[in-house]
């Protein structure tokens, strides 16, 4: 029998969305929160869920953390991104803008 890695890895964590007083993300700290947490043996992270403030950020705002996580840690680690909603058509849309950030 073979064994294979598990898809998803071993260690994910789900990412708390860092942000500023005004409630505007912060990019910077949650670049350095996903560096951090890659360092210290995540083989995931989960962005975007409802520890991750995924029902007080917009969808542009959810583009651009994926976007600015993706670029501090790297293509070999997994990214999952919440894209819940109540609208099937939303939820869509939100898993396309994920899978193309």
């Amino acid at each position: 029998m073979t064994s294979t890695a598990p898809r998803f890895g071993t260690l994910l964590c789900a990412m708390v969305t860092p942000m500023h007083a005004n409630g505007d993300l912060d990019l910077d700290a949650a670049r350095n929160l996903a560096r951090h947490l890659v360092s210290t043996g995540h083989d995931g992270i989960v962005l975007s869920g409802t520890t991750g403030e995924a029902p007080t950020t917009h969808a542009p705002e959810k583009v651009e953390l994926i976007r600015a996580v993706r670029e501090a840690v790297g293509p070999d680690v997994i990214l999952l991104s919440g894209a819940g909603s109540n609208d099937t058509a939303h939820a869509v849309r939100m898993a396309e803008q994920a899978a193309d950030a």
